[in-house]
């Protein structure tokens, strides 16, 4: 499975946020009033360092039985054309595995793929966030950024919006 995005986007530096590490700050900070809770914003991600397409992509396809590969040549116009093209031809595919698996009707047919063209094409620069402040006041908890993926998709398969293993 090709990474559906450029070479600049696959190799960029970024910093992930997985709900399970945002929430677990938020509960961090709320139990710490004093150092905490002066209205002050925090970066939150999941590793303090960075992460590349290239580093977690073929981990994500992994848990579908896929072998995730570096992106196809192409610019981002191209790779943003793809995308929307693979999501129109196979929609008709979607709504067949959706009443085969018995998943829930209507919830990735609404999906914004606009967000997803976002992160797979359209960031192709490095955007890391500086997580100093938050280990200043205590916050050191981190998660592998496929695993925090690996997570969230596995909620997925127990709420049935994607197909079980």
């Amino acid at each position: 499975m090709p990474f559906p995005g450029t070479q600049k986007s696959w190799k960029a530096l970024h910093t992930d946020t997985n709900q399970d590490i945002l929430a677990r700050f938020e509960i961090f900070a709320s139990l710490k009033p004093e150092t905490c809770g002066k209205g002050e914003a925090y970066n939150i991600a999941d590793a303090s360092a960075p992460t590349t397409w290239e580093t977690k992509w073929p981990k994500l396809c992994e848990f579908f039985g896929l072998r995730g590969t570096e992106p196809e040549d192409g610019s981002g116009e191209e790779q943003v054309k793809k995308i929307q093209d693979f999501v129109q031809r196979h929609k008709s595919d979607w709504a067949d595995i959706v009443k085969e698996k018995g998943l829930k009707i209507n919830v990735m047919e609404s999906y914004r793929w606009d967000f997803f063209e976002a992160i797979l094409v359209g960031c192709d620069f490095d955007r890391e966030y500086d997580l100093s402040k938050a280990r200043k006041v205590g916050f050191s908890e981190e998660i592998e950024t496929a695993k925090g993926y690996i997570l969230a998709f596995g909620r997925l398969r127990e709420a049935m919006i994607i197909p079980p293993a």
